[in-house]
């Protein structure tokens, strides 16, 4: 059963890596260009300072499951002990 999840991780790793080099084979040309440097870094920036990074990393929960007073799903945490995940998203998505 270990043995699987172990193979099954790297599997998925191996995947991950094989599109993301047949990407960067088809777009090669591209690559050449500043603007699409600009463009990444851009998205880079706005995800790692939006908090969708930190959501990966440390695991935290999509929202939590009690609600406000109109009975709708928390998704900011009114502490400075973290966030929520859907926070970080949409924080980045807007940024």
């Amino acid at each position: 059963m270990i043995l699987r999840d172990v193979v099954m991780h790297y599997l998925m790793i191996a995947a991950v890596l094989g599109i993301f080099v047949a990407l960067l084979w088809n777009c090669r040309k591209g690559l050449n260009r500043p603007e699409t440097w600009m463009m990444l870094f851009c998205v880079i920036f706005v995800s790692c300072c939006g908090g969708a990074v930190y959501d990966i990393v440390n695991g935290v929960p999509m929202y939590e499951s009690y609600s406000d007073r109109d009975g709708k799903p928390m998704l900011e945490l009114f502490s400075s002990e973290g966030q929520y995940a859907g926070e970080g998203f949409l924080a980045s998505l807007l940024g």
